[in-house]
């Protein structure tokens, strides 16, 4: 029997997702980072030194109001300094002179906040268009193996061997282009277990895929999808926490198939439900879900 590691890989790099997400989320950055929060403290400095200024008036020459403090502390921070108001002691001169520290402190951190915003900007357009990248190198991996499967369906009902008029065109014609509901109707049917058992379905599952052959070469497809899906959730950022389920549901699936020995029941059971849309709890869907999850991600 074959043996692809799609789980093991799966399992691996699983904490390795989960990191990669919180660090994403995490993006918008500490508070050091936003400029409403540096324009904030900015602020808050200038009242407190304006505070001080204005009720510490005897130690400057020409304050005699809040607003000649507030004046003081604006012109200070910004290293203005046009030197009509002057402090007169030593305590006064040295926090005069630690102001324009501040000032120039906060000037540094606003500007490595912009700096972070627009390489922020850049991360997330270079985001979008990996994830753009990443999903329709998915959906090609998702259309391969489709067609994959449903070329082993009509080679269990169209033997070649046989060579009889009309039966290649009439394989070739459906090759062409068949969704999950067109595959549906033509393979099953009718879904009472009378028709089921007569239809061409109960064919491909017991001419088919009961035979070694076959059976691996369905499992092999199964569990290629399955490494590339696992290799696809590990890079995109996913937006969509249902469509996330839906393909870590379907990946775990596929790599939960017992490798060591044929289980036909369970492989049928997955090549119908990505062929047919068919779900054990609501049926069969009119859409296919999995590419919906793919694309919507």
């Amino acid at each position: 029997m074959i043996k692809l590691n799609g789980l093991d890989y799966f399992k691996r790099h699983h904490i390795k997702l989960k990191e990669k997400e919180l660090e994403r989320n995490s993006s918008a950055g500490s508070w050091y980072e936003k400029k409403q929060w540096i324009l904030l403290l900015f602020t808050i400095v200038i009242f407190l030194f304006a505070l001080f200024y204005s009720l510490n008036r005897a130690e400057f020459t020409g304050i005699s109001t809040f607003w000649d403090g507030l004046y003081l502390s604006l012109v200070t921070i910004t290293t203005l300094g046009f030197g009509d108001i002057t402090p007169t002691t030593s305590i006064s001169k040295i926090v005069t002179a630690v102001e324009p520290i501040f000032g120039l402190i906060f000037v540094g951190m606003f500007l490595n906040s912009m700096g972070l915003e627009q390489s922020h900007r850049k991360e997330k357009e270079i985001s979008r268009r990996n994830k753009d990248m990443n999903i329709e190198l998915a959906e090609h991996y998702y259309d391969v193996m489709r067609n994959q499967l449903l070329n082993i369906c009509l080679d269990c009902l169209f033997d070649k061997s046989l060579n009889k008029f009309g039966v290649e065109e009439k394989r070739i014609q459906l090759y062409k282009k068949i969704d999950q509901l067109q595959f549906k109707d033509y393979f099953i049917g009718e879904t009472d277990n009378i028709n089921f058992l007569k239809s061409k379905w109960n064919n491909v599952v017991f001419r088919g895929l009961s035979r070694q052959e076959t059976y691996e070469r369905a499992l092999r497809q199964l569990l290629r999808f399955s490494s590339h899906l696992s290799f696809f959730l590990l890079n995109v950022q996913a937006e969509n926490n249902q469509s996330l389920n839906v393909l870590r549901t379907l990946s775990v699936d596929i790599d939960s198939i017992d490798q060591t020995e044929m289980d036909v029941v369970h492989l049928s059971n997955l090549m119908l439900r990505i062929m047919a849309g068919k779900d054990v709890i609501t049926g069969y869907s009119r859409e296919d879900l999995i590419a919906n999850a793919i694309s919507t991600i």
